[in-house]
């Protein structure tokens, strides 16, 4: 009698052991890592963007006037539905398309597009990092190189000069474009590409740069390809049927502003050079880490390079051979290129010295890349009261001050006739500011007369891309003028005679220095 309970015990002991002791294992296991591993890993990304959050918003007064016409844009696609600077008066001067419908969506949900900008850009440095994360384990098997190149990007004087822009975001699809590339992932990178076109025109190039190099067979190339046209379909069939022209009209514009005097984008750098030359530098601080023996590196390393100097070269050929201004973004095309070939240099470095003593004290050179961004705020202070580098002739502030007068004083059916730079100025004033970013009659002109269609060669293509254009209405017709005027010109007369005929402020910024900003009655 006494074995049997034995027996009993010993076979509901092994079923506790076969059925009752697993549970708690598995269990445990999926409680620690839903408690423990997604909610770190959640943590950690909330306490980044809360960081890259508060890190944008310091630059908040740096915005420069190019990116108040995207918020512009993204303004009155929210308000009212109407791709353009004002409700009812479309207009194809938004290079970014891609750029102002985010700013738009995340401005819808946040109630303001100036809140939106914000955040965007917060977003898409988190997005970043987490690319160039990804890329450095694809390149050298640890996190390096992506930190490095994180802090090259994140802290680079030229490129915070351009928040508000597209400038970062064309840096976040460039890159995760690439990751796709190394990683074979053939439809995702064209996709990525799509994206990267809409962002800015200038992606097809990285296309033109991949396809060839893609290590796929001639029919995953023509998904790619497809894939890509897809993408980037909707926008274009919109913007030639609708806004008149696949292109935006800025390309129409910039190119016939031609050069700025003797100086066009193909030496632009030296321009900068020698009225930012602190800022110019410490942008390009990180210039010398280009120059490593790429080939003791391994094959995917040494293809990426391949990419990253091709699309840079390809670009500055193309821009200095249209012969345009040398607009400060217009440089991100090669800078972000040389800031990722640059990271690698660094991480080629590191490596060599990895399994040494020296290895983990070399993770500390992470923080190098911010060496630039730290010159200037122990030159200039922080924060900053204009961007870095920029070619504005008054700062954002002072433009806001302007747009305020324009909208106490003038009815809304009255338009302002503006000489240069419209964003900033459109973007406080709420009233009509007409040139020809703005009134889309005015760039209808401006095609005529450049006589696009009647070109040898290429008049067909041209004819192509406007076979939708139709005129387009004015807006109403100015009753006042906003003019920059010369600080040594003293101040304009029917200001002097009678100032109820406008007003006048004073401009500064590090590109022009003092200038008279005046808001006057045409007579």
């Amino acid at each position: 009698m006494t074995g049997q309970p034995n027996a009993v015990g010993e076979s509901s002991a092994r079923a506790g052991r076969t059925l009752a002791l697993p549970w708690p294992t598995v269990a445990g296991g999926l409680r620690s890592r839903v408690q423990s591993f997604p909610l770190a890993r959640m943590a950690v990304a909330a306490v980044v963007v809360a960081a890259l959050l508060a890190y944008v918003a310091a630059f908040r007064a740096t915005w420069i006037d190019d990116a108040y016409i995207q918020l512009q844009y993204a303004r009155t696609l929210l308000e009212s539905g109407t791709w353009g600077f004002y409700a009812g008066y479309p207009a194809n001067t938004a290079t970014a398309p891609l750029n102002v419908l985010l700013i738009a969506a995340t401005g819808f949900l946040l109630g303001s597009v100036e809140r939106g900008v914000t955040v965007l850009t917060a977003l898409e440095f988190s997005g970043l990092l987490w690319l160039l994360l990804r890329f450095s384990r694809r390149l050298f098997g640890r996190d390096f190189f992506g930190w490095f190149a994180f802090v090259a990007l994140a802290a680079n004087p030229l490129l915070l000069s351009t928040i508000g822009m597209e400038s970062l975001l064309y840096a976040l699809l460039f890159v995760a474009a690439l990751v796709c590339f190394v990683e074979g992932r053939w439809s995702a990178m064209a996709v990525s590409l799509g994206l990267l076109t809409l962002a800015r025109p200038d992606g097809v190039l990285l296309l033109a740069v991949l396809l060839p190099l893609a290590a796929a067979p001639l029919r995953r190339k023509a998904v790619v390809l497809l894939v890509y046209a897809v993408t980037i379909a909707p926008w274009f069939l919109f913007s030639w049927v609708v806004l008149g022209s696949f292109v935006p009209d800025t390309l129409v514009i910039k190119v016939g502003d031609a050069a700025w005097g003797a100086t066009s984008f193909a030496d632009g750098l030296s321009l900068f050079l020698g009225r930012f030359p602190l800022e110019t530098l410490a942008s390009l601080i990180l210039a010398p880490l280009c120059v490593f023996p790429l080939w003791q590196c391994g094959p995917r390393v040494v293809k990426v390079v391949t990419v990253l100097a091709a699309y840079g070269i390809l670009h500055f050929v193309l821009y200095a051979t249209l012969g345009v201004p040398p607009y400060h973004w217009y440089f991100v095309h090669q800078l972000v290129p040389m800031l990722l070939v640059a990271s690698i240099g660094a991480a080629y470095h590191v490596e060599r010295f990895a399994a040494t003593a020296l290895g983990p004290w070399l993770r500390a050179l992470v923080v190098v890349p911010a060496a630039g961004l730290l010159m200037l705020v122990w030159d200039e202070g922080f924060p900053f009261d204009e961007a870095p580098i920029n070619t504005n002739w008054a700062t954002s502030a002072e433009y806001a001050g302007i747009g305020a007068w324009i909208r106490d004083n003038l009815d809304p059916s009255q338009s302002v006739r503006i000489y240069g730079e419209i964003g900033t100025v459109a973007y406080y004033a709420d009233r009509y500011m007409v040139n020809e970013f703005s009134d889309m009659s005015i760039t209808d002109a401006l095609i005529d007369e450049a006589g696009y269609t009647a070109r040898p060669g290429i008049g067909r293509l041209f004819a192509f891309n406007f076979l939708w254009r139709r005129p387009h209405s004015p807006l109403p017709a100015p009753s006042y003028e906003f003019v920059p005027v010369p600080h040594d010109d003293g101040l304009p007369r029917c200001l002097l005679e009678d100032p109820a005929c406008g007003t006048v402020r004073e401009g500064t910024s590090d590109w022009v220095g003092r200038k008279w900003m005046a808001v006057r009655a045409l007579e």
